[in-house]
């Protein structure tokens, strides 16, 4: 899935002695082997601080959520509800899907009271 030429969501390798391995094993996670966060979590979030300086960390974790605005800065982390609306607006989904996936989020986080109320029509 592409917008403008680009990739919406992209998979990437962190090679082994690279500054995002190193940011990984020794900053975000010293103690690896007893770390409670999700490794995946931590690689993207060091690939974005270190590497895609353009990409944007999506998560519904919120201790992952705070990491990451804190590594990365404000506008740099979204709610999967920023990315079915983007998808939408720019048409790689239709609205029924957005309303969809919208909906598999809630029944998922039963912390939320419905829908954010920026995302209300």
């Amino acid at each position: 899935m592409t917008s403008g030429g680009h990739p919406c969501i992209e998979v990437v390798s962190i090679p082994a002695g690279s500054d995002v391995e190193r940011m990984v094993f020794t900053y975000l996670r010293p103690q690896y082997t007893h770390a409670t966060r999700d490794l995946g979590e931590d690689v993207t979030i060091a690939h974005l601080a270190l590497g895609d300086q353009d990409g944007v960390f999506v998560t519904c974790d919120k201790g992952a959520g705070y990491l990451a605005i804190c590594e990365l800065g404000p506008g740099r982390v979204a709610s999967p509800f920023d990315v079915w609306t983007w998808l939408a607006d720019e048409r790689l989904i239709s609205e029924a899907e957005r309303m969809v996936l919208n909906e598999a989020i809630l029944k998922g986080d039963r912390s939320l009271p419905g829908l954010p109320g920026r995302f209300r029509p």
